[in-house]
């Protein structure tokens, strides 16, 4: 009884210390209604729980108390559903929903200490930038660019809001390894490990990627990484091997006990996965016409292929809902087909795709069940017209650089591979209404197919296992000269 005084006592002092209003706010919160809320600044809430409210303020006010500051050092001002906060002198603002994160961020003037790396003039990759906190640290130290990384949504969307109108480029993902979903009463703190604990049945539904895929991107400078999660897979990479061009370095943080470990840099070098083109390549017309025939396709209907696995990683159910977002003048000129093994005997894959099998009947589309031979895939290659990967975590996706070998155009989602150039060979959607669009532009454009075909057949020539193969002869070279 005590207690609950205590912090009604201390919610009390909490609403007067940020709230012009603080009365209504207190009424609304025992009275578990919503209302209209001001801050000292005289900035307003949209109409929102009381509660939530002053539960997000009792969490921030105790957070700056125990990191030795008063409410004064960062200001608080209310937008709509948003708090906003103050920091860096007034240089950035952290913003988010207090609905959704259970505790405000590591303010950036904690971390100047931990990140006393130089950045001015560049670019910064910053894997787990949690809200922003960290980005706007780079941003007023002088960084040119941030390159931003967070795989739990709900982080993801306070850290758009936090760096929207400032030169960073924001990425839901995880690296080097997915992440589980621990449900929102985690959201904000760093329970996350390597492995999923036996409670979470399942994991955060975000890409998977690789850290030289995103330094062979974005070109960083220098790279941080918050080790709460994911990242901890990757601080042997960086200390092994990371040096790109002239990348000065990169050094890890840990929140649970800061400390900046600088990572030794030495010779790096990517080389992608390649592909045997004199296999894979355009084959006669009259060699392929027969392999539509055989799936019940016309001569003059529309062939989109997948090929895959039917790992839940692969997303082939959302292959099928996204040709359903296609509208249907669209849709009833092609037939998809699915090239890859499905498990009858595997309960949970059945039971994963069920709904997208009997969906799939709706919207022409056929499946294998099984792998093809290689000679049956290079003419399935060949017979279609369009190559679609849906998958949300790849390395170097084999079959993008078979179909292009093929020269065929690609449409996937943007995992960060080698291989496609938007625009050129392949078109590179950020969500599933994008895929749907560039699926409906390619489908309706002969000419551009062709083009994007052409594009992709000349690009799968850098590719081919002659060239890989130079490459990895050279690392061999080079490392037997260096010892």
């Amino acid at each position: 009884m005590i207690e609950r005084l205590k912090a009604y006592l201390n919610a009390v002092t909490v609403a007067k210390r940020y709230v012009k209003d603080w009365p209504k706010l207190i009424l609304l919160t025992l009275l578990d209604k919503r209302g209209i809320f001001t801050a000292k600044n005289g900035t307003k809430t949209e109409l929102i729980e009381a509660k939530v409210i002053l539960k997000a303020l009792v969490r921030y006010d105790d957070r700056l108390r125990k990191m030795g500051y008063d409410s004064e050092r960062f200001p608080l001002s209310f937008n709509g559903r948003l708090i906003e906060i103050s920091v860096l002198n007034g240089f950035g603002k952290i913003r988010y929903d207090p609905s959704k994160l259970y505790s405000i961020t590591v303010l950036p003037e904690q971390l100047l200490e931990a990140y006393d790396v130089d950045v001015m003039g560049k670019v910064v990759l910053d894997v787990g930038a949690y809200v922003g906190d960290s980005v706007l640290l780079w941003l007023w130290k002088g960084a040119k660019q941030v390159i931003a990384v967070e795989p739990v949504p709900e982080h993801f969307e306070a850290l758009k809001e936090t760096t929207k109108g400032f030169p960073v480029v924001t990425i839901n993902a995880a690296l080097g390894g997915p992440v589980p979903d621990l449900g929102a009463g985690y959201s904000g703190s760093g329970s996350y490990g390597l492995r999923r604990p036996r409670h979470v049945k399942a994991w955060l539904n975000v890409p998977v990627m690789r850290l030289m895929e995103l330094v062979k991107q974005y070109g960083p400078d220098v790279v941080k990484l918050n080790c709460e999660g994911c990242e901890h897979a990757m601080l042997d990479v960086i200390k092994r091997h990371f040096k790109a061009a002239k990348r000065e370095g990169a050094f890890a943080h840990r929140r649970t006990c800061p400390h900046k470990a600088a990572a030794k840099v030495v010779d790096a070098v990517f080389i992608p996965n390649g592909t045997d083109t004199r296999y894979f390549r355009p084959l006669p017309r009259e060699e392929v016409i027969s392999f539509k025939r055989d799936l019940g396709i016309g001569d003059d209907e529309l062939l989109l292929l997948s090929v895959s696995h039917w790992y839940p990683r692969k997303r082939l159910d959302l292959l099928i809902r996204i040709v359903g977002y296609t509208p249907e003048q669209v849709r009833r000129k092609v037939h998809v087909f699915v090239a890859g093994y499905l498990n009858p005997k595997d309960p949970s894959m059945i039971k994963h795709y069920r709904g997208a099998l009997e969906e799939a009947r709706k919207h022409n589309v056929k499946f294998s069940r099984r792998f093809l031979s290689k000679e049956e895939l290079v003419l399935a290659y060949n017979a279609a017209d369009v190559y679609v990967h849906t998958s949300g975590s790849e390395g170097g996706p084999l079959a993008v650089i078979e179909a292009m070998a093929c020269g065929k155009p690609v449409v996937m989602f943007d995992i960060g591979s080698a291989y496609p150039v938007h625009g050129r060979n392949a078109f590179v959607a950020k969500d599933v209404n994008e895929f749907a669009k560039y699926l409906e532009v390619l489908i309706s454009d002969e000419r551009l197919r062709h083009k994007m075909g052409q594009n992709a057949l000349e690009t799968s020539k850098m590719y081919d296992w002659n060239v890989i193969t130079k490459m990895y002869l050279d690392v061999y070279r080079q490392a037997l000269k260096g010892e």
